[in-house]
């Protein structure tokens, strides 16, 4: 089964910069050293919302037992929960199997 990417806002903004900075580029040397530090944010956010983005569990695996945020889909509902994975199955806090298509770590509050 082929699923299809949780799209992260992230990415607009991102877009968004990304104009902003071709418009930087013909105005001129001091918008071109305004748009370097742009750049190093730009590569930030990337990271940061790499670390945050959700992953297809037919791509990547989170470890296991270890628990993560998981995206299930089981073809009529799709909602976010918690669990586990273990053996390749996921798990939620009662043990009952999930339907998971993709995941991501917890973040820290």
């Amino acid at each position: 089964m082929t699923t299809q990417p949780i799209p992260s806002a992230t990415d607009d903004l991102i877009a968004e910069i990304e104009l902003d900075f071709q418009s930087a580029r013909k105005l001129g040397r001091e918008a071109y050293i305004d748009m370097q530090d742009g750049e190093a944010l730009i590569a930030r956010i990337r990271e940061l919302d790499q670390a945050d983005r959700w992953r297809d569990i037919d791509e990547e695996m989170p470890e296991e037992d270890v628990r993560v945020l998981v995206w299930c889909d089981d073809g009529a509902d799709a909602w976010p929960d918690t669990a586990s994975h273990h053996n390749s199955f996921f798990t939620d806090e009662y043990h009952e199997l999930l339907p998971v298509t993709h995941w991501k770590p917890v973040t820290p509050p």
